[in-house]
């Protein structure tokens, strides 16, 4: 459930900041 928030939160994050900034989610 929480990689499910942390990938909806990275989609719309994107819009605030580079990709590369973003914390290995993966």
């Amino acid at each position: 459930m929480a990689h499910a928030i942390a990938t909806e939160s990275l989609k719309r994050g994107v819009e605030m900041y580079p990709v590369g900034s973003v914390p290995d989610f993966e």
